[in-house]
């Protein structure tokens, strides 16, 4: 009699899923060593941008974005919040923005975020040249990075947060 010995094997390695932790901590450093860009506006001495994340609370992101365009100094400091919940994956899309009449050390590329329904992204913005101070709830934001390839990255990361962030099922 012939036995014969069936063994099966998975061609996919084991995949480890990235947790939402580990998403955000990921996007954090991301953000923190690529969220800036340099450049020079006609008459000005240069353009600025930075951006950071002030701070993660399960899935709302605050981040901190400065722009100077003046000589030294930041001019403007908005601060935003998004709840990763409500925002469409389908329009975290990749985005062309240029600020008229500047140049760039490197082009920043732009990430665009827009909310599922209504004004969920809450703003404060804080402008130093003109001494005014707002708060105001907006459904789209954009964040930059001075690394297109990072950006990219990132736009994949905060779809698959968002898909953390929607997904009620433990397994």
């Amino acid at each position: 009699s012939i036995i014969l010995t069936l063994s099966l094997t998975s061609n996919a390695k084991d995949k480890k899923k990235v947790t939402l932790e580990e998403s955000m901590e990921w996007l954090k450093e991301k953000v923190s060593t690529n969220g800036s860009f340099t450049g020079a506006c006609t008459g000005e001495a240069k353009l600025e941008g930075t951006l950071s994340i002030s701070s993660i609370e399960g899935c709302k992101i605050t981040f901190e974005s400065t722009l100077a365009k003046k000589m030294g100094g930041f001019n403007q400091v908005k601060i935003f919040t998004v709840d990763m919940k409500n925002i469409e994956p389908s329009k975290i899309l990749l985005a062309e923005k240029t600020i008229e009449n500047c140049t760039y050390d490197s082009k920043p590329s732009y990430i665009n975020l827009t909310t599922t329904n209504g004004n969920d992204i809450s703003v404060r913005l804080k402008d130093y040249a003109k001494n005014t101070q707002k708060t105001y709830d907006i459904n789209s934001e954009t964040i930059f990075f001075n690394n297109e390839d990072v950006a990219e990255r990132s736009a994949k990361a905060l779809k698959h947060i968002v898909k953390l962030c929607n997904d009620n099922e433990p397994f």
